[in-house]
């Protein structure tokens, strides 16, 4: 059985990721348009479960698939 895919555990590990890679915080997330859906529905569900996501700019990028998240700084 495959693994379900954590939009917020994904984005968490790569926020570490950049911060120990270059030693300050991304300032963009970048999504899928369904990842980005997927945020609003657990914002709508859980609302302080993204509260620290409110410092980084989400880009939606039409072409990335949906279980990758990358980050910029």
């Amino acid at each position: 059985m495959r693994p379900a895919f954590d939009i917020i555990e994904t984005i968490y590990e790569r926020i570490v990721d950049f911060l120990f890679a270059t030693g300050r915080t991304p300032s963009q997330v970048v999504l899928s348009p369904a990842s980005y859906r997927r945020l609003l529905e657990i914002r709508r569900d859980a609302p302080g479960c993204l509260v620290s996501l409110t410092t980084v700019e989400i880009v939606i990028d039409e072409v990335l698939p949906d279980t990758e998240v990358q980050v910029a700084g």
